[in-house]
């Protein structure tokens, strides 16, 4: 299938191997996190947390879509560490806090103030961003997490949107650890 699909691209749309391998990762990347989220989703659907992981699932999308991160080069290790920030953010750190509304402006300011600082890690896999992209992406990410910080401050008393809060700031830290790696490998990420 694979040498059929490569051949029709090729001869009939006249793609060369480079844009025939930007194809394949794409499908493989998308393929890759597709299967991860409906693990995860049957999981909390399990432990009756759907409306925390949707939140969660939300919230992680907007925001790491602009900050990028740790990107591991092993699907179970990626299902591992995303099952991980998942639990921590759903089932752990909402249970066993109780923050007020000036406590969780003060954590999503730090989230932002973090964004700006560290700046986009994106994947090995992608061309290196130029300074106006690192600060679009950043801005982006920090006009997600006030808009998310709007929403919670809002509707503060909605236990389920706190779920939301601890994955942006789990999100932050995980970006923070791929930026001390990325510096300590020089732009490389080994993991």
């Amino acid at each position: 299938m694979k040498k059929k699909l490569k051949y029709i691209l090729h001869t009939s749309l006249n793609y060369d191997n480079y844009q025939i391998e930007q194809i394949k990762y794409i499908l493989c990347s998308f393929s890759s996190e597709i299967s991860k989220l409906i693990l995860l989703a049957v999981f909390f659907t399990c432990i009756g947390k759907v409306p925390e992981f949707i939140v969660s699932v939300i919230c992680l999308l907007t925001v790491r879509s602009y900050t990028g991160g740790i990107h591991l080069k092993h699907y179970f290790s990626c299902l591992l560490l995303s099952f991980i920030i998942f639990f921590l953010g759903i089932c752990i750190l909402p249970v066993h806090t109780s923050l007020n509304v000036l406590e969780i402006l003060i954590i999503l300011g730090i989230d932002i103030a973090a964004v700006y600082l560290l700046g986009a890690v994106p994947s090995p896999y992608r061309l290196p961003l130029t300074p106006k992209q690192r600060r679009h992406s950043s801005n982006k990410a920090a006009i997600s997490i006030v808009t998310y910080m709007y929403i919670l401050s809002l509707f503060h008393e909605c236990q389920s949107l706190y779920a939301g809060l601890w994955i942006i700031t789990l999100q932050i830290l995980q970006l923070v650890f791929a930026k001390i790696n990325c510096l300590l490998n020089k732009g490389e990420q080994p993991l």
